[in-house]
């Protein structure tokens, strides 16, 4: 078992190196069932542990002062994926979710 001070580091380093994935989850127009939009969620697969869930790792980026790092990584490659589906001819938006702790500083608007 990792202790919450072990995991917080690891997160910190994943953080730091990019680790933290972003998938992007689709969302349909239920009459024509095209896809209109993609949802981007944060994803890691820790070293040892394997999948971390959000759930498990969120609110701990949010107690560590993690989550601004986290959030710019995670808008980053949203942004990349937009850029992709822009480059397809496909307009689709992206969706990035925040946390209210970005939202409660300038840091978030920069």
């Amino acid at each position: 078992m990792v202790s919450t001070e072990q995991l917080t580091r690891d997160l910190d380093t994943a953080v730091e190196r990019g680790e933290i994935e972003a998938v992007f989850q689709p969302q349909f127009d239920l009459a024509s069932g095209d896809v209109v939009a993609v949802e981007t969620l944060a994803r890691w697969d820790h070293v040892e542990l394997g999948a971390v869930p959000p759930n498990a790792f969120i609110p701990l980026a949010e107690n560590a002062h993690l989550i601004h790092r986290l959030g710019r990584l995670m808008i980053d490659q949203a942004l990349e994926c937009l850029v992709g589906l822009r480059a397809m001819g496909l307009s689709i938006e992206v969706s990035v979710n925040v946390s209210a702790a970005q939202l409660e500083t300038l840091e978030f608007y920069d």
